[in-house]
């Protein structure tokens, strides 16, 4: 995905299968984005850091997120005191994506139920402009820019094996894990936090 085929998606307003799929694929891609960012800022050279970025996986997200926005100079902590962050990141993780597997891996062909669609995307784009206006609040460059806008140094010279390691050490620890939620449950969370799913259009894309 381009960034500008992530700008688009993001500006679409569509209630199917097909757009849910693209719009959580932009929360992945989102992660990928700022995963690469943050291993420039690391001093890790651009081509290895893209490598990373789009092969890199860990199951445990509670610690990938903590070791992400360490990486790009951010206070995971503090993220999840920001606004609705840390309740739509459980919805995101333990909702949406569950969902997205579904569909993804032909254990469901097609949701028919709309209200549930646009309950899954409107969680993912509010997941997304959550971490975009936190991003804003902190003064940073938005994750369409370059990593030197980011002010990442010169990409050191290192080793395949010293980059793996590197990459290991930094998103070595363990978090807690996190509730599971239901599509009554998601969508009484979304209403605690003044979102509904009648807001699935992008406010604005940073």
């Amino acid at each position: 995905m381009t960034l500008k085929d992530f700008k688009n998606i993001l500006k679409e307003d569509e209630i199917s299968c097909d757009y849910f799929l693209r719009i959580h694929y932009c929360v992945e891609e989102l992660s990928r984005r700022l995963l690469l960012i943050g291993l420039r800022m690391y001093g890790i050279q651009f081509k290895y850091a893209r490598e990373v970025s789009e092969n890199f996986y860990d199951s445990d997200k509670n610690r990938f997120f903590s070791a992400l926005y360490k990486l790009c100079g951010l206070d995971y902590e503090e993220l999840n005191s920001f606004g609705n962050y840390k309740e739509l990141e459980h919805l995101m993780l333990k909702f949406s994506s569950k969902h997205r597997n579904r569909l993804l891996h032909g254990v469901a062909l097609e949701y028919s139920d709309n209200d549930l669609l646009k309950l899954l995307i409107t969680i993912d784009k509010c997941f997304i402009e959550e971490v975009f206006s936190f991003l804003k609040h902190k003064g940073k460059p938005s994750i369409f820019e370059k990593p030197k806008e980011w002010k990442a140094p010169r990409g050191k010279k290192m080793e395949r094996t010293e980059i793996e390691n590197t990459v290991k050490k930094l998103f070595g620890k363990k978090l807690p894990a996190q509730s599971e939620y239901n599509k009554a449950s998601a969508s009484a969370m979304l209403k605690k936090m003044n979102l509904d799913e009648n807001q699935m259009k992008c406010k604005s894309v940073y």
